[in-house]
């Protein structure tokens, strides 16, 4: 709900996405990861296979496989 994704995003199988999410342009969702309410995944990054995200998480770079990211 209330979501923007922005052109050349890819958003691969299994993942969840939650509300109010900002996945900027080229970035990469990859497989069974969940990206929690309100974050920002920032132009032309990339978040690997299995990962999650805290809510209100901003992403700029590519974060590695299976990694938990929190908000702090």
């Amino acid at each position: 709900n209330g979501c923007i994704i922005e052109p050349g995003v890819v958003i691969n199988a299994n993942s969840v996405i939650g509300d109010g999410v900002i996945i900027s342009a080229n970035a990469t969702v990859n497989h069974n990861c969940r990206i929690g309410d309100y974050c920002h995944i920032d132009v032309g990054a990339s978040v690997a296979s299995a990962s999650e995200i805290e809510p209100l998480t901003k992403i700029e770079k590519d974060i590695p496989e299976k990694q938990a990211l929190y908000n702090n």
